[in-house]
């Protein structure tokens, strides 16, 4: 599933929607991870040891990189679960700019119920993508097009 939209707000608004489609929480959660499965393989590169999100209880990796003033996310995990939801997460965040990753929370897995269905293990593990997340956007935040503002001035 591509998220529709170009900002965080759209792309939050039809997630929210069609997760909200879903009235049976189990569904809820078996659609989450079949669409894990359309994304298609992950790139090697991604599960390196320096993008391992470590305190995990199963292995996560987070892939993040900065092209043309965007952030780019990519994740995998030996959990199902886990490799669903943090790619909705990247689906979610991926090509906006760092304010917008930084600024942007979520709120679909609570409105939804996801996290409730969720261990407290891998509820925790969601927090540290997400503070993984927006701490590689707060280091970008101040960069226009790859270019630090300081030297443009």
């Amino acid at each position: 599933m591509a998220l529709p939209g170009d900002t965080f707000g759209d792309r939050h608004s039809g997630l929210l929607e069609a997760l909200r489609g879903i009235a049976d929480p189990q569904a809820r959660l078996s659609w989450v991870i079949d669409q894990s499965g359309r994304r298609g393989g992950v790139d090697p590169v991604v599960r390196s040891e320096s993008n391992e999100i470590k305190g995990c209880a199963s292995r996560l990796w987070l892939d993040a990189a900065f092209e043309r003033g965007r952030c780019r996310f990519r994740s995998d995990s030996e959990s199902a679960i886990l490799k669903a939801i943090t790619g909705l997460l990247c689906e979610l965040y991926d090509g906006l700019s760092p304010h917008e990753v930084m600024v942007g929370e979520p709120g679909f897995l609570e409105r939804t119920g996801l996290l409730d269905s969720l261990t407290e293990n891998r509820r925790r593990s969601l927090g540290k993508v997400r503070a993984a997340m927006r701490a590689f956007a707060a280091e970008r935040v101040d960069r226009v097009d790859g270019v630090d503002r300081d030297a443009i001035a």
